[in-house]
């Protein structure tokens, strides 16, 4: 769930820019000040009512206010904090965990990318580029750069130098895909096939230590409390 609240310049920059994205809008959860409900403005009749006509109950509007100066009154604030919570609670339990690979066409080369780095463990940029040319057929070099480069903004990944080459690893020890097999299939241990594949990363690529060791620690970081 992405949740907004749309009270400064910059959140409702982003609301504009999240609100026209139909893959973000559809977890995009809002909060508005209730003075903002029928003002005649852009942002309340661009985007936030491109919200309401998806779905109403995903816009929150509450009656806090603030000083001139932008920051909250908290006296305002006291009496819907609950509200509030409440309505993040609610959206946050109905949010799916998951979703349908077939469902999410422009989602799909980043879960490949992040996923083939994951499974390799630690990764240069020419074999990933092979490796995804292989199972995006129509990917090109500059999109995969390019996601690459989304990723490590968003803490997906990390690229770390060393030598003359580069190489990805991921920031977290967590698998993007569930996996199901057909019922003829003899071999269902997801977990076996995965390291078979990792092991053949190995045999094409010698990836240096100092790299795998930072691809362990930065896995197992993510699991400490």
């Amino acid at each position: 769930m992405v949740l907004v609240i749309s009270e400064s310049p910059g959140s409702l920059a982003e609301l504009g820019a999240f609100a026209t994205n139909p893959t973000i809008r559809r977890s995009l959860r809002i909060l508005v000040q209730s003075n903002y409900e029928k003002a005649e403005s852009f942002v309340r009749f661009g985007p936030i009512e491109r919200m309401i006509k998806d779905a109403r109950v995903n816009v929150g509007f509450y009656p806090w206010r603030t000083h001139a100066s932008g920051r909250l009154v908290m006296r305002s604030a006291n009496p819907i904090c609950r509200d509030i919570e409440n309505f993040v609670k609610d959206h946050v339990a109905d949010t799916p965990a998951s979703f349908a690979w077939s469902s999410n066409d422009e989602l799909r080369s980043f879960f490949v990318i992040y996923w083939v780095i994951f499974v390799a463990f630690a990764i240069s940029p020419t074999l990933l580029q092979e490796c995804l040319h292989a199972i995006l057929q129509n990917v090109t070099n500059q999109e995969i750069r390019n996601r690459l480069f989304c990723m490590q903004l968003a803490g997906w990944i990390e690229r770390r130098s060393y030598g003359g080459r580069d190489y990805y690893f991921t920031l977290h020890d967590m698998d993007v895909f569930e996996y199901a097999f057909r019922p003829e299939t003899a071999d269902k241990d997801s977990g076996r096939r995965k390291i078979a594949v990792a092991a053949g990363f190995r045999k094409i690529e010698t990836v240096p230590g100092q790299i795998l060791t930072a691809a362990n620690t930065a896995r197992q970081a993510v699991l400490r409390p």
